[in-house]
């Protein structure tokens, strides 16, 4: 439910680190690398009992992502404009 929403659409600025480190080669330490890979894993939890409570809650988490990532290029597109112009 919104529980699911709240955790997934919270993983744009995962989505939006990772995009800026492959279209503006930002670099990343080790720790923020590691912070990243954590909150994926906590993600692919959610996933599991999202799909665990249904189809339907399923494809709406998973819709939910393809916003989330959408929003997070949104965001990089964004500062690689301001940024580079």
């Amino acid at each position: 439910g919104s529980s699911i929403f709240a955790v997934v659409y919270a993983s744009v600025t995962i989505w939006s680190a990772v995009l800026s480190r492959l279209l503006l080669q930002r670099r990343l330490n080790r720790w923020q690398w590691l912070s990243i890979l954590s909150v994926f894993c906590g993600l692919a939890l959610t996933g599991l009992d999202a799909k665990s409570l249904g189809p339907e809650v399923f494809a709406g988490s998973i819709m939910i992502a393809a916003g989330t990532i959408l929003h997070a290029v949104c965001h990089t597109l964004s500062e690689l404009i301001s940024v580079r112009g």
